[in-house]
This record gives C-alpha cells, sequence and structure tokens, in this order.
C-alpha cells in the first residue's frame, strides 16, 4: 500500500494522481488478491477508488488532509468491506434503536460493565453551547465531537473496547503517562441515513461501511497528545491489528477500529463471561 501511495505523491497535481491510481494498484498483486475478495470484485473496487480519488476536495471535516492520505484509508477501508460488506446495514435510527443484537450501552455504562467512554449527541442548544464552550478550555475533560447518536453496539464490539481500554489503562500505568481519563469512542453503530448526512458534511463517511452495519468504532486519539497517550494508545491498536484482530484506520484526531471475524467467537465470550450473560 505505501508504494501505491507514494506513486501518487509523484505526480504533480491531485487530477494526475487520481488518474494514475488504477494503474499503481494493478501494479500491486498483493493488493489485488486483497481486492479480489470483495463483494464488488478487484475491478469494480478500482473503478469506485478511481471515482472517489477524482471526487475527493480536502477540506476541515474530512479524516484525510490530502488526496494520498484519503487514498490510503480508501484501501484500508477495503477490509472492512471484504470481512463485513455483504452484512445488512441498519438503514435507519428506527433499525439501529430496535436491532436485538445490539447493546444499550447506557445500560451497560450504568451496571459498571464499560471500562471505555462515552458521551450522548447533544440533542438541545444548551448542551451544544456547553460543549462548545468545553472545547475552548486548555484542557478540557473530554474530547472533540459531536458523540453518539446512537449508543447501542454489538456485544463483541463492546468487549473489544473495553479490553482496549484496559490495555491502554495498564500501558498508562506502566509508564507513569496521565490516561485523561481513559480511551473515548467518538462513533460505534450509525444508520445508512446518517453516514450519507455525515457525508454530505464532507466527512469521509465511505459506503458501504462497517459502521452502518454494527462493525467498526471510532477512538479519539490526538486529544491524548499532551500526556503522551496517543503513542500509547496508537502502540495498543497496532499490536492487535499485526496479531490480524482488527482493521485499524488513522484518521487523524480518531483512529477507526473493525474487529476480523475470526476474533468474533472469543470476543462474544469474554463479553458474556464480563456482563454475567
Amino acid at each position: 500500500m505505501d508504494s501505491i501511495v507514494e506513486r501518487l505523491e509523484e505526480e504533480s497535481s491531485s487530477t494526475r494522481a487520481a488518474s494514475a491510481l488504477a494503474g499503481a494498484i494493478e501494479n500491486e498483486q498483493s493488493v489485488i488478491q486483497v481486492l479480489s475478495h470483495h463483494p464488488n470484485g478487484a475491478s469494480g473496487v478500482i473503478d469506485d477508488l478511481v471515482r472517489e480519488a477524482a471526487e475527493f476536495v480536502p477540506n476541515a471535516r474530512s479524516s484525510a488532509r490530502d488526496l494520498s492520505s484519503f487514498v490510503r484509508v480508501l484501501l484500508l477501508h477495503q477490509i472492512d468491506v471484504m470481512w463485513w460488506g455483504d452484512r445488512t446495514e441498519y438503514e435507519s435510527s428506527s433499525s439501529v434503536l430496535d436491532a436485538p443484537e445490539l447493546e444499550d450501552l447506557d445500560a451497560l455504562n450504568a451496571a459498571g460493565a464499560l471500562q471505555f467512554r462515552y458521551r450522548r449527541h447533544a440533542t438541545t442548544a444548551v448542551r451544544r453551547i456547553a460543549r462548545g464552550i468545553s472545547r475552548r478550555l486548555p484542557y478540557a475533560g473530554s474530547p472533540p465531537g459531536a458523540g453518539l447518536r446512537y449508543p447501542r453496539a454489538r456485544p463483541e464490539l463492546v468487549e473489544l473496547l473495553n479490553q482496549i481500554a484496559e490495555d491502554f489503562d495498564a500501558t498508562c500505568d506502566r509508564f507513569g503517562l496521565d490516561r485523561r481519563g481513559g480511551v473515548w469512542v467518538n462513533s460505534v453503530t450509525r444508520s445508512v441515513a446518517h453516514q450519507r448526512h455525515l457525508r454530505s458534511l464532507g466527512y469521509s463517511a465511505l459506503r458501504p461501511s462497517a459502521h452502518c452495519s454494527g462493525y467498526a468504532a471510532d477512538i479519539a486519539v490526538s486529544w491524548l497528545q499532551p500526556t503522551g497517550g496517543d503513542e500509547a494508545l496508537k502502540d495498543v491498536l497496532l499490536r492487535r491489528r499485526d496479531r490480524g484482530e482488527v482493521n485499524v484506520i488513522d484518521e487523524g484526531a480518531a483512529w477507526h477500529i473493525c474487529p476480523a471475524p475470526e476474533a468474533m467467537a472469543d470476543l462474544r465470550t469474554a463479553f458474556a463471561l464480563r456482563v454475567g450473560k
């Protein structure tokens, strides 16, 4: 993948780079082998990637600062799709809220079963103003972000986030780092309608998305920089990636995670033990 990005960086403009993307991918047989498992096949994926790259416009809300970083996100996103792209997506708010396979994070939090932190999406003007003020404080108590629109997630993802939070806390304790309240989750399950809304606002909200089938989460990372906790959290995430347990995408302020299918059974068992089910 690095060679593909480096090839694009050689081009003099983003337009030329987008045009060169198909050839750069086709020259990487290891990438082609991965894309061949995609529901749309390698050629279909390449066509989609070229179109996405040609339409990319950098903006403050995008998780990619330039075309090269956007292509990196696009390529890593295909791993999510290869794993979970054939799963039914939640089309609307009601389909997320009524899904029996999703756990209620508020209930789990009240029962003391969560090791990570999150906040609900602000639904009133007063809460939005309060959060705006909080973000301007020199040492904010929580990372920037709108909060969870749907505090619901698959049990396996809840357990994965719990384990990541525990690993992060242990790492901070070992190196004497301020954990700033621990791991904060910015996003879990989304509806397709909300994903489209985020895309319309300029966010890199791709489709199909593991968020829309309940198999992805975003974890706040860059807000931990003042204490050095960001590097500790990155190390926790990358070690799990290197063991083949998760796909990890650096999206700047937050990192995206998606559990591998092979990890789901162990996560499901661990969650049941944790909550006594």
